[in-house]
C-alpha cells in the first residue's frame, strides 16, 4: 500500500456505501457536480476528494512508501482539518456527524498502520478527548 492508497482509504471512510456523485456538462464543456436536496452521499464524495487533495499536499515532502513519519503526519492533518471544520459549524447535528467521521478516519488510519506493521506516535486528539500522545503499535 502506497501513500496515495492510504490517503484514499482514509478519506473514503466517510462516504456512504453506494453513494454516487451526479454530474452534468454545460454547453461550454465544463462538468459540474449536481447535488440534489438530501444528497448527502454526493456531498461526502466531494468532501472526501477535497480532503484527499489536502492530505496529499500535507504529505508532499514525504516519500510514497509508508513510514511512521507518514502516519504521524496524516494523523495530525486529519485532526487539524476536522478541528477546523467542526469549529466552523454552528449546527450541533453537523458537528456530531463530523466528530463521527473523524473517529472513522482515525480508526481506519490505525487499522492500516497495524496491517502494515508500522508503529507511530499518535498526537493528542482534542476532538476525541484524548491526550493520547501515545504509540500506535503496528502488527499486533
Amino acid at each position: 500500500m502506497k501513500k496515495q492508497d492510504i490517503i484514499q482509504s482514509i478519506t473514503t471512510t466517510i462516504v456512504p456505501a453506494g453513494a454516487q456523485l451526479a454530474q452534468h456538462e454545460v454547453p461550454n464543456g465544463l462538468t459540474f457536480a449536481s447535488i440534489g436536496q438530501g444528497d448527502a452521499g454526493g456531498l461526502k464524495i466531494i468532501a472526501a476528494q477535497m480532503f484527499a487533495d489536502q492530505l496529499t499536499e500535507d504529505t508532499a515532502s514525504l516519500g510514497e512508501e509508508p513510514t511512521s513519519a507518514l502516519f504521524e503526519q496524516l494523523h495530525g492533518s486529519v485532526i487539524d482539518f476536522n478541528r477546523f471544520m467542526i469549529a466552523g459549524t454552528m449546527l450541533e447535528a453537523v458537528a456530531e456527524e463530523m466528530i463521527s467521521d473523524h473517529r472513522k478516519m482515525i480508526e481506519r488510519l490505525r487499522q492500516i498502520a497495524q496491517k502494515l506493521g508500522i508503529s507511530y506516535h499518535e498526537p493528542d486528539d482534542p476532538i476525541l478527548g484524548s491526550s493520547a500522545g501515545g504509540e500506535q503499535k503496528g502488527g499486533e
